[in-house]
């Protein structure tokens, strides 16, 4: 066993899982399992989600779809907290739950949606026993930051509606009034012109 790289697994492992899962995952650990959550953790964990090529979140949502359509609940459960964790949010799971049905299966999907409520259902009772604090705070704090970016997103596209509306409005008016001046100034010359004439 890499040492250096168990450990690196084992942090990342805690901070997308949470440490309450992996203290249980551990606590379980005998002589015959033990080499499986060795290998998880140094290679599931610190080898391929220690990669910089994609993000934590990504990977979450590849391994959303994957773990459906495979069918274990069990995993698929840790792995919506971990997705929250890494800051996607529900409407995001859900998304992917739905991409399910279409290349894995409606049956899977089914599946899936049930446990993903049971997940969410187990977090909510989590975070209102402790206050709202813990365990779902990351993911809290990353629906905040998309919620406010949007936002900012709703309200830059108002502003330029609204510059685009305002500049409309003037072009309109300046047009109106160019054309009132002008048919103006054709029945002011025109009346000059008469004027001159008979005079």
């Amino acid at each position: 066993m890499d040492k250096d790289m168990f450990d690196k697994g084992l942090g990342i492992r805690r901070a997308v899982l949470g440490d309450a899962y992996v203290d249980r995952a551990l606590a379980g650990m005998n002589p015959f399992n033990q080499p499986l959550q060795e290998l998880v953790t140094q290679y599931c964990w610190g080898e391929v989600w220690g990669r910089e090529g994609l993000s934590r979140r990504d990977r979450s949502l590849l391994n959303l779809g994957m773990i459906a359509i495979l069918n274990r609940p069990h995993e698929l459960k840790a792995h919506v907290r971990g997705a929250l964790n890494n800051g996607l949010s529900r409407e995001e799971i859900r998304e992917a739950l739905l991409q399910v049905a279409i290349y894995g299966g409606v049956p899977a999907a089914v599946d899936s949606f049930r446990l993903a409520n049971e997940a969410f259902a187990e977090i909510d009772a989590e975070q209102s026993a402790g206050g709202g604090k813990g365990k779902g705070k990351r993911a809290r704090e990353a629906k905040d930051a998309k919620d406010a970016k949007d936002t900012r997103n709703t309200k830059e596209a108002k502003d330029t509606k609204d510059a685009k509306d305002t500049k409309g409005t003037k072009d309109t008016k300046d047009t109106k009034e160019a054309k009132a001046l002008k048919n103006g100034g054709d029945a002011e010359t025109r009346s000059k012109s008469k004027k001159g004439g008979k005079g």
